[in-house]
């Protein structure tokens, strides 16, 4: 079974990401911070918290997140620069930092909003440097942009410079359809 660990799991995005994972039979492993938790995300997440692939757990502090076997390591970063949280930012880049977790074959999935739309900030400065340092390593990363309106989505991988756009399904939808190809892929 294909297996996906998503990091706020609960915000606008990572909660879309894991009803489409769910959707696609994947085994999800969510987790978010529970220091930036709302009532009403806790409320959306009766909707799909009781299915059976889906595991979730409260990120209090920096801790092994890839205990888990997966196919996917998926951060939904507009969550991330749209409510700027710097306890969650802090807490994201420590446990992005400890890389020795990682298993470098599973990819990192990185889905974030249009650098326009990005503050350049010490959070954005501190991703760009951790995404160079997995793919220095031999570690994949896939990118996903995001506009803040439907535009369509953007996407690249390590070895091409040039973006594709692909404005056939919803933003969400589309994103875990190319990645579940991938999977596909990569594992005949």
């Amino acid at each position: 079974m294909k297996s996906a660990i998503v990091l706020g799991a609960r915000q606008q995005f990572g909660f879309k990401i894991c009803e489409e994972l769910l959707e696609d039979d994947y085994l999800v492993f969510a987790k978010d911070f529970i220091q930036w938790q709302t009532n009403e995300q806790k409320e959306n997440w009766l909707y799909i918290g009781r299915n059976a692939h889906l595991n979730y757990t409260d990120l209090e502090k920096a801790e092994n997140i890839y205990e888990e076997k997966s196919s996917l390591v998926i951060i939904p970063l507009v969550d991330f620069y749209t409510r700027e949280e710097t306890k969650a930012h802090d807490l994201l880049i420590s446990i992005l930092k400890d890389q020795s977790f990682t298993p470098i074959q599973t990819p990192l999935v990185l889905i974030q909003p249009y650098s326009m739309q990005r503050s350049y900030s010490t959070f954005s400065q501190a991703i760009e440097k951790l995404k160079e340092e997995r793919m220095k390593m031999g570690g994949e990363v896939l990118e996903y942009h995001l506009p803040m309106k439907s535009e369509g989505i953007y996407f690249r991988l390590n070895d091409h410079y040039e973006w594709i756009k692909n404005t056939d399904r919803e933003e969400i939808a589309t994103v875990i359809y190319h990645l579940g190809e991938k999977i596909n892929i990569d594992s005949c």
